[in-house]
Parts: structure tokens; sequence; C-alpha cells
């Protein structure tokens, strides 16, 4: 569902209002060399699903590729007709 390189492409996944969040938790010189869902997505209820995802990623300083488990629940927005992460995008 979602494929980024950065945490500000990321954040086009949450909520309107949810992405200022991020700001203060996200290093500026990280970015994501890798992601892919490797169990789901599976249906909770007609409008939230959860899956989870490897993400691997490298601070630009050090060079040396970090890897994370990241559980994720999406939920659909029926009046903008799309899919909005609803868990916090992951601290690195």
């Amino acid at each position: 569902m979602i494929r980024w390189g950065s945490v500000e492409q990321a954040k086009g996944f949450l909520r309107p209002g949810q992405a200022g969040e991020v700001e203060a938790t996200t290093p500026k010189n990280m970015r994501v060399t890798h992601y892919e869902v490797v169990q789901g997505p599976t249906m909770l209820d007609s409008s939230r699903a959860m899956q989870t995802a490897v993400i691997q990623y490298v601070f630009e300083e050090s060079q040396i590729v970090k890897e994370m488990m990241n559980r994720q629940t999406w939920e659909y927005d029926q009046k903008s007709e799309r899919w909005f992460l609803v868990t916090p995008l992951p601290a690195f």
C-alpha cells in the first residue's frame, strides 16, 4: 500500500492534521531504502485493515542499512474514497 523513499512522501498517507506530528520525531538525514508487505492486508472490519511491513532505512552520514518490522492499521474514509494510515509513522 505504501511506497516511499522519504518521510515527506509518507505523510501523504496520514489524515490531514496528523502529518504535523511527524516533524519532531523524524530525522531529516534518513531515507527509506526498501519497503515490503510481509503479512496482510487483513480486513478487521468493513473499513479497517491491518498489515505488517518490513522497512529498511539508512542514515546518510553512516550509510548503514537498518531494518524494522512495522505493524500498520489502515482506515478507509468513505467521504474522500481513500485509505489513511491510522498508526503513527515508525520512530527511526
